[in-house]
């Protein structure tokens, strides 16, 4: 059986997506700004959602991972 999901429970999976991977990053101190880890996080779980994924788990961890080496790799630019 195939799952079809409306659209309000695809804005549902992407809004708790976002709650879990923010709320993770806020409990490891590694949010300097909020409104910039939204967008990014935001943007993220929507493409993965595009591509077909519909774990919220897996939404979430990819995001966070994405974040994560986002900001190494802007901390990297800034000491070259």
């Amino acid at each position: 059986m195939h799952l079809v999901r409306t659209s309000d429970s695809v804005d549902c999976l992407h809004e708790q997506s976002i709650k879990i991977a923010l709320a993770y990053l806020a409990g490891v101190d590694e949010l300097d700004s909020p409104q910039q880890a939204f967008e990014f996080i935001g943007a993220h779980i929507a493409q993965q959602m595009h591509e077909g994924q519909q774990s919220q788990l897996v939404l979430s961890n990819k995001a966070i991972a994405a974040y994560q080496r986002h900001k190494a790799n802007d901390v990297f630019d800034l000491v070259d």
